[in-house]
């Protein structure tokens, strides 16, 4: 009798690496939220970068990925993967697709940090409330696992990820990042504007939808995803 698919995992200083075994994306998926969830004491509050191989993961799957990982407590540091399908689909997401292996020669440590641009990039974890003292803003890209509460006001000068429910106002972009986009796993009310722009939403929106929120041919495009819930087959 065959033995079913194991996963390894590995200790960094940013936090852990998860190899996934040659499987499809959906058993890899399965295979790491049974993992998380029977070890969740070891992973809640934590980053993991995933190493998924060749398998191709589409901006889809990894939607829903980051809501199950959103879902148990647990930020996506980075996706490894020799598919380029997977590269593309992390690099629209602005999901780092490297990371320091030990060993690695310097020259190659400043090669990934250059292309990657981290120095740019925020990650914040914790709620966006209405009682900070001041409007939060940050320069560069903002990646924050947590809420924007109701009458909140965040800002960034490039793209934002909200790996939670985002409400009060939400402003990504400025006419130096003209690229920009906002992502967000679980709208609840959030009025949102991208570069100087207010966002107008389909109507109708359900609490709970997950949007994608970006420019084409100058005008802003409103993707509204339909997921479910991660269940135990």
């Amino acid at each position: 009798m065959s033995q079913p698919p194991e996963l390894t995992i590995k200790g960094y200083r940013g936090g852990v690496l998860i190899t996934l075994p040659a499987i499809s994306c959906f058993a890899q998926r399965d295979l790491l939220i049974r993992r998380i969830q029977s070890q969740e004491r070891f992973f809640k509050g934590g980053r993991i970068a995933l190493d998924v191989g060749e398998t191709a993961w589409n901006e889809e799957q990894i939607t829903k990925l980051l809501r199950d990982l959103s879902d148990e407590g647990v930020c996506l540091w980075a996706i490894l993967s020799t598919s380029q399908e997977t590269l593309n689909s992390a690099a629209n997401y602005d999901i780092p697709t490297s990371i320091k292996r030990d060993g690695e020669p310097k020259a190659q440590e400043e090669t990934v940090s250059s292309k990657l641009d981290l120095a740019k990039t925020t990650w914040l974890e914790e709620d966006i409330t209405n009682d900070s003292e001041q409007k939060r803003h940050f320069e560069g890209k903002l990646c924050l696992v947590g809420d924007v509460k109701a009458n909140a006001t965040l800002s960034a000068d490039d793209s934002i990820i909200i790996w939670g429910k985002a409400a009060g106002e939400i402003s990504a972009g400025s006419g130096s990042c003209p690229n920009s986009q906002i992502f967000v796993l679980s709208y609840d009310g959030a009025i949102f504007r991208l570069n100087g722009t207010e966002v107008i939403l389909p109507q109708k929106l359900r609490k709970g939808a997950t949007l994608r929120i970006w420019i084409e041919d100058q005008n802003i495009k409103v993707d509204v995803l339909k997921e479910k819930r991660f269940g135990i087959l």
